[in-house]
Formats: structure tokens, sequence, C-alpha cells
């Protein structure tokens, strides 16, 4: 992916100076200054910082123990209270493990409205970023360059830019700082022991931080996703969504004929023992219904039928096969009359006391013993 890096030194309605990288560091759009529908067509598939001049950031080495982020971001500020002029409430504090050495946190302070006001400038612009840092970490370690505003120094005795006379004493006190210097550096700081380097200061700051380890200012209260990741976020959440309510859905269509099917399964069963009962020679059950009716008087009235239903069930909740056998069943004037042999009376007794509690009047006609078992004739009326 190509990235586009903005210099907002001079970013105002008019636009900035920026330019297009590969991911080799090779110019695919060379440094200019761009209004903002320039730079909106050059950030298509490309990921794009801006680059603040450290001028208006300053950079503190702290000890610290290593802490969590959200840790850390609350003990930063007091812990630099003492050294920064304005009220660390007006300050934006950003920091990287990446930097975290020898007990020792590198922190970028920013004035909050400063940032606000730029960042709100790019949004009435519609140009959208994915990263804020400064032109500092630029530097290798151990260096000094001279930018067209500044001296930028990256070594013990101090980290961050300096400017007029205090980076004219700077570099008189510190002879030995590996200096580079551009074709369009301050003339005043330029010395004949810096390094030279053929082109401007922004290109090659470009060049470098697209390679170099950086502090992320998007932190915080900056902290943002770029619209392409919010994008693909909840493009996942919606289709992960939908799949889980297509998969509940199925599951409970799956469950729910199950359970119908367990249901058909045990009222077959029921409507088989009933027809067997009926038809003992039968050896399929057809059409119970239609069998059962051909039974009944077909003159008979609805209100007999449903009797005979109603008789037929409570018959069949009652009924043990175990104990007692059914020979013959029959249904006439709202009685249904049953011949059954058992091997005891008892058995009978049983029978007729469930019945009782069903709520049916039974009444025993006969009863006699054969060939060791007792058969008996009783009728059944609601």
């Amino acid at each position: 992916m190509a990235t586009l890096f903005i210099l907002t030194e001079q970013f105002n309605s008019k636009g900035s100076n920026c330019i297009l990288l590969d991911k080799n560091g090779q110019i695919l759009e060379p440094l200019a200054a761009r209004t903002a529908e320039e730079i909106i067509a050059l950030q298509q598939d490309a990921y794009t910082i801006l680059v603040l001049p450290s001028t208006r950031s300053g950079l503190f080495s702290i000890e610290l123990p290593r802490l969590d982020a959200r840790k850390a971001r609350a003990a930063i500020p007091y812990a630099l209270e003492e050294e920064i002029a304005q009220p660390i409430s007006s300050m934006h504090f950003a920091f990287s493990n990446r930097f975290y050495q020898n007990k020792h946190y590198l922190v970028v302070a920013t004035d909050t409205t400063f940032l606000q006001q730029l960042t709100a400038q790019f949004q009435e612009e519609n140009i959208y970023f994915d990263e804020i840092t400064t032109d500092w970490f630029a530097l290798p370690s151990n260096s000094g360059c001279i930018t067209h505003t500044c001296l930028l120094v990256n070594n013990t005795d101090f980290k961050g830019a300096l400017t007029g006379a205090i980076a004219e004493d700077f570099l008189a006190t510190h002879p030995e700082l590996p200096l580079i210097s551009f074709n369009n550096s301050l003339p005043k700081l330029s010395a004949e022991s810096s390094q030279l380097i053929d082109t401007q200061d922004q290109e090659w700051i470009a060049k470098q931080l697209l390679q170099a380890p950086r502090i992320n200012l998007c932190q915080g209260a900056f902290k943002k996703e770029t619209q392409e990741v919010t994008t693909r976020f909840w493009l996942r959440l919606s289709v992960g969504f939908a799949g889980g309510l297509l998969a509940c859905w199925l599951s409970l269509t799956v469950l729910s004929l199950l359970l119908i099917n367990h249901k058909t399964n045990q009222v077959d069963e029921k409507i088989a023992a009933i027809y067997r009962n009926f038809f003992p020679d039968a050896k399929r059950v057809i059409s119970p219904r239609f069998r059962i009716s051909q039974l009944l008087d077909t003159g008979e009235s609805s209100r007999k039928e449903a009797y005979f239903w109603m008789l037929l069930g409570k018959l069949v909740n009652t009924f043990n096969a175990d104990t007692v056998t059914m020979d013959d069943l029959r249904f006439q004037n709202e009685t249904l009359s049953m011949t059954l042999s058992a091997k005891d009376f008892s058995a009978l007794e049983q029978l007729r006391e469930r019945l009782q509690k069903e709520g049916v009047n039974v009444s025993q006609s006969q009863a006699s013993s054969q060939d060791g078992a007792v058969i008996a004739t009783m009728e059944m009326t609601l």
C-alpha cells in the first residue's frame, strides 16, 4: 500500500505540501503544494499520515515503571506536571512501548486545542487520515538535521526542535553532533561539517518516516479509526449477526420438526393400539377413522358418535393390556359394551375403579371362570 505524507506546517483552506511514496520509499507523486481536492484524489487506497512540525510539540523522557496503557496514560501527565509550563489538562500526551528504554517513557506533548483545530480543518475539507506524528521521528539516534525552519536534535542531551539563537548556541556547544543539511536548510544554521543531501528537507523526512519507528498521536481523546476499518468492522459484525440469526432459526426449525415427529409417532402408536383392539386380525393399520366409523350405526347422530369417542378415550387411558385382554367391543344406545378376559377378578375390579375415577359409569353384567381365566362383560356409560 502507498503512503501519503501530508506536511501540516502550512496547511490551510488552499491545501498543503504532500508526497506519495510506495512501500519501498519510491516517489509515486513528488513533494508539492496541493489543494484539498488533489489530496483527496491522492489518498485513494493510500495510508495517510499527518506530519506535524516538532516546533508545535515537546519531547520528554520520564522515569516510570512499565505500565499497561491505561495506567501509563493516567500517570504520565502528573509525572510531567513540573516540566510543562501549561496546565496538564490543556495538553495531549502520546507515547509508545516501542520507545520505553531503561525504565523511561518517551512522551510527545502537544497542545490539545491546536490538535483539535488541526483535525477539525481536515474534517471540514473531507480529508481523512490514519495517523499523526512529528517530523522529529525521522532522525536517526545521536544526530541532528537542519530544516528550512529549525534544528532537529536527537541525542542524550536534548530531543526536539530548536530555533534561532538557542539552536546556534546548541550547535556551538555540540560541535561533535553529526548533522544533516538539505538544499533548503536555514543558512544561519548550516555548517561545513554537515552532510549535505541534495533534496528538500520534507522529502527526506517523509522517506525516513516511512521506515522509522514513530509515535502515533492518535491516542486517548484523539484515537480514531479509518473509514475503511470502520466499514469493514460493521460489515463483519452485520454478517456475523445475520449468520447467527440464520443458525438460530435453522436450529429452532429442526428442533420443532423433531418434536412434531416425536409427538406424531406417539399418536401413531396409540392409534395402532386402539386399531388392533378393534381389528385383531388386521395386518396393517388402514384408515382407522374410516374403519371404526363403519362399525358405528350410520343413522346415529353426531352426539352419539362423540359419546363413543369419549368413552373409548377413557378406556384407552385406563386399560392395562398386561392384566386384561379385550375379546369383543360394541357400542349401542350410548353404551360401550366389552367382553374381557383377565387373570383374576382383582384385575377386573382394578379396571372398573380406574374407569370410575375417570367419571365413567361401569356395570358388570356377568362374570365366569373358563380355563383358568375370568371372562366378564362390562358396560360403560357417561
